[in-house]
């Protein structure tokens, strides 16, 4: 039964996903062909615009069709019309929708890091570029290591994510494990949280100093799922169980949006400490979660 739901609502949803998607890259397309400021503000908005209406009606089939039952608070004093910087343990491919589905239009539309090899997939790296989604390269260490000068590209590009987001509402997600949490890599890190890997913590740094006078809030996520099986293929077969997603918002220090990560060493401290005691207070919910919920 869980599988003919699931194709049930692939069915139901791929068309819309697929139109939505034809409809953002004819908009990207007419985006990079009129180069003018202006213009490209108005087919910005009007493709930010489609996206929410696919998150809602996505989620409206994705309800209709499992009812899921998830756990959720902290929706309460969310607005549309604030900038926010949103972070989030990584467990998932499944993370993503439900997070769009319950936030949809309540803040407004997600803007994510993505990977620089992402630009080059056909639509897709299109549909993020005209969404201003920032591209991000990874290096080695040994890149950085022959050429420092490559850690400033990164940066250079969030300054410029920055300062494109001041023109309007936007909400920063910034998975700050990097990466979805398996034991071998929490094993590999070994990682001082026993259901996180380690945060990274200079991303965040950089957007609340470039975007420190809108961004008065952070909103802190925690995505605990009942069942080992949590993947995508779950997601789509309403098979997750009652997910638990606990959402904090948290005040910004004011000192912490007028400092230098790079360059002071006290304050790249005292940041590193504020995340590392954010990330300990979501590794001990997690710990509750489980021990009174039974889940192993």
């Amino acid at each position: 039964m869980k599988v003919l739901k699931g194709m049930l609502y692939l069915l139901l949803a791929l068309p819309v996903a697929l139109l939505t998607l034809l409809m953002m890259t004819c908009l990207a397309l007419l985006k990079l062909l009129l180069p003018l400021p202006i213009l490209q503000q108005g087919i910005t908005h009007l493709i930010i615009g489609l996206a929410e209406l696919w998150a809602g009606a996505s989620g409206l089939l994705y309800r209709w069709v499992h009812a899921p039952r998830w756990d959720v608070d902290g929706l309460g004093k969310l607005s549309h019309e604030q900038w926010y910087l949103l972070i989030c343990n990584h467990q998932s491919w499944s993370d993503i929708p439900v997070l769009l589905f319950l936030l949809n239009r309540r803040i407004p539309v997600f803007r994510f890091f993505v990977k620089q090899q992402l630009m080059w997939v056909p639509v897709i790296g299109l549909a993020c570029w005209a969404m201003e989604f920032p591209f991000m390269r990874r290096y080695s260490r040994e890149q950085l290591q022959d050429n420092p000068a490559l850690r400033r590209k990164d940066l250079e590009a969030t300054q410029r994510f920055c300062e494109r987001m001041k023109k309007r509402p936007a909400t920063i997600v910034n998975y700050l494990e990097g990466t979805r949490f398996t034991q071998q890599k929490h094993d590999r890190q070994n990682s001082p949280y026993r259901h996180l890997l380690k945060p990274k913590s200079g991303g965040v740094a950089y957007v609340v100093t470039h975007l420190g006078e809108r961004v008065a809030q952070m909103i802190d996520v925690t995505l605990v799922y009942p069942k080992e099986n949590n993947g995508f293929w779950a997601f789509l077969c309403g098979d997750l169980g009652p997910v638990r997603v606990h959402m904090q918002l948290r005040d910004i220090p004011e000192h912490f949006k007028t400092g230098d990560y790079q360059a002071s060493d006290d304050f790249r401290q005292e940041f590193q400490q504020w995340i590392a005691d954010i990330w300990q207070q979501k590794n001990d919910f997690i710990e509750g979660y489980r021990a009174e919920n039974k889940v192993e």
